[in-house]
Parts: C-alpha cells; sequence; structure tokens
C-alpha cells in the first residue's frame, strides 16, 4: 500500500539521519581507534618485566582518533602510518603517524654486550614485521623468520625482504634509544631511518643470528607474484631508504589482494561480533575460509571504488538489510518453551 511504502522510507529516511549522526560525533574516532589500537599493539607503558609507564604515545592515539573522525582515506591511513616521515618530512603529522612502526611492547633492558644487542635487534624486526604483516595484509609473514611458512606459500627469504624494509630503522623506540630530537625535526615520540642507506640482511639459517647466510635483496611478498617486484634505491638527495614508502604504496595498490579485504573484514567484525573470515589477523591457510567470499569480494571492492573511505564503508554495513535483522530467532519464544 502507499501508506506501507511510505512508513517504509519514513524508516530508512529516520535511520540515515542516526547513522550521519553517530559517524558525525568525535565519539565515533574514539570508539573506532580502540579497535586499531588493539591491532597495531599500542601501548602506554613498555611491557616485559618493568613496564615502565611510555608518557609520550599519547600523540599517536590522538592522531588515529583525528584521522578517523576526519574520515582520512584508508590508503593514505596505511601509507602514514608506515612511510608518514618519508611522505611528510618534518611534520607532525608524519612523524607521529609513523609511531605505529613503535608503540608495540619495547624491552628496555640494556643489553650489556653487542652479541645480545645483534640478537635484540632481530627479534624487535620479527616483532615489527608480524605486526605489519598481521595488520594489513593478514599474514603470519614473521612466522618464515627460521624456515618456509609451513601451511602459507611465505618462504624464508620472504620475512628477510620485509625485515629488510626496516633494517635501516632503530633498535629502539622513538625517543628511547632511537632517533632524537634532532634527527626527527620535532620532540616527538616517532621513527625513522638512520641514513639514507642501510646495511646488508642476511638469512639466518634456522634463524639463528650467529648462522649467516645469504644477503637478501629488499623486495615485496614472492607469494603475491602478479604484484612481485624489487624496491629501488632511494633519490640522491634522499635521508631515508625509501624502502617504507615503497613498502606502503604496494601495500595501498587498488589491485591488492588482501589490503581492502583484511580492513572491510575488521568493520565486518566489530559491527556483527564476527568477521567473515573468523581470523581478522590471519587469511592464510590456517585461518578459517571466509563465510561469504562473494561478500568479501564486494566489500572490499566498494572500499576502493568509494576512494578507500572507511564512514562510507560504515553506512554501507549499517543501512544493510543485513544489519537491520534482529538477533532474535522469529520463534525464539516457541523454543524456549520447549
Amino acid at each position: 500500500s502507499t501508506q506501507g511504502v511510505s512508513s517504509a522510507a519514513s524508516d530508512v529516511y529516520k535511520r540515515q539521519k542516526v547513522v550521519a549522526r553517530l559517524l558525525a560525533s568525535p565519539h565515533y574516532g574514539e570508539r573506532w581507534a580502540r579497535h586499531w589500537l588493539d591491532v597495531v599493539h599500542y601501548g602506554e607503558s613498555h611491557g616485559f618485566e618493568y613496564n615502565q609507564p611510555r608518557n609520550n604515545s599519547w600523540p599517536y592515539r590522538n592522531w588515529v582518533i583525528r584521522a578517523l573522525n576526519a574520515d582520512l582515506p584508508y590508503d593514505q591511513f596505511v601509507r602514514m602510518q608506515i612511510a608518514g616521515d618519508v611522505i611528510a618530512p618534518g611534520s607532525a603529522d608524519g612523524l607521529i603517524a609513523i609511531a605505529c612502526l613503535v608503540t608495540g611492547p619495547h624491552n628496555t633492558t640494556r643489553p650489556n654486550n653487542d652479541t645480545m644487542r645483534k640478537t635484540m635487534r632481530q627479534d624487535e624486526v620479527e616483532d615489527l614485521v608480524g605486526m605489519v604483516g598481521q595488520t594489513f595484509l593478514g599474514l603470519t609473514i614473521n612466522c618464515a623468520r627460521c624456515h618456509d611458512h609451513k601451511f602459507d606459500p611465505i618462504r624464508q627469504t620472504d620475512y628477510y625482504r620485509t625485515a629488510s624494509i626496516f633494517w635501516a630503522g632503530y633498535i629502539g623506540q622513538g625517543n628511547l634509544g632511537g632517533p632524537s630530537k634532532e634527527q626527527l625535526g620535532l620532540d616527538v615520540f616517532g621513527w625513522t631511518d638512520k641514513a639514507r642507506i642501510a646495511g646488508p640482511i642476511r638469512l639466518l639459517i634456522k634463524g639463528e643470528r650467529h648462522q649467516p647466510g645469504d644477503v637478501i635483496e629488499p623486495a615485496t611478498l614472492s607469494s603475491i607474484p602478479s604484484l612481485e617486484k624489487k624496491l629501488a634505491a632511494p633519490p640522491v638527495e634522499s635521508k631515508t631508504t625509501h624502502r617504507r614508502l615503497q613498502f606502503a604504496q604496494w601495500i595501498t595498490r587498488p589491485d591488492h589482494p588482501l589490503t581492502a579485504r583484511v580492513m572491510v573484514n575488521r568493520l565486518w567484525l566489530h559491527h556483527f561480533g564476527q568477521g567473515i573470515v573468523r581470523t581478522p589477523n590471519n587469511f592464510g591457510f590456517k585461518s578459517i575460509p571466509p563465510t561469504h567470499p562473494k561478500l568479501l569480494d564486494w566489500l572490499a571492492a566498494e572500499l576502493v571504488d568509494g576512494k578507500w573511505t572507511l564512514k562510507r564503508m560504515h553506512k554501507l554495513i549499517m543501512m544493510s538489510s543485513t544489519y537491520r535483522h534482529s538477533s532474535q530467532h522469529p520463534n525464539q519464544k516457541q523454543y524456549q518453551q520447549q
């Protein structure tokens, strides 16, 4: 009936207003930043046995909130957190965003010899490779440090290819054995490369530091052969290796098979309680296969085609008939009586 159509249209209009109000609220960024900060291992203390307070990491937390509230396109959001110091050198936003790489746990114990320092460096790089791989690609690349991945087509050389991207950085975190205020250009909790040229990184046989193998050249993952490429040398005038910038650009290619799918799965997870892929940090062969693969593909395409805007994806999900379904079974009372 005409009255029924009018009522349905009115309901849709009211729902659109509510969704728009929620997305425009400053609390939107605060709520969704909590989920993101968990993924990147953000902490305001260092962890490990001393767990000392970390008093200067909060600007990164606030940057994430601001970026989400401003609906910074997800591809830019990713690039800034991997290579903000290269994209916007000397800017507060660029140097704060890059703290994504160093907000996780950090062992503040000072190694008393060169062997321990080298071992700690390898361990911290492994943690960084693990966080980046799982956060942005849904791949446990760090599992290939000692040998080819036992389940996924990630070779040990792929691990060291990825590690080489961060190899030029400091072993310590920003302002804690890491880059100084003078090196960064600002007094912030940030990170950058030590120099334009990085020392060679070698494959470690069985992951053991004292068993170095062949030198590994920086490149992208061989497990995505259609996008595989070696990384170019940095410009002559550069102060960094430019490896992280090239890696960030590779991750955010519109045709990358993982990046958009991993992110829309995270959005689905927090709206519905379970992801289309139940293991949001692991899209490998040991993950639970997607319950609705075509839906995942479609949502990923929508994210890219919609210029990577996350608020548009939230609205798309919340205005869907699936989201409007009741969580209660229509025969719930009948089943309860039985």
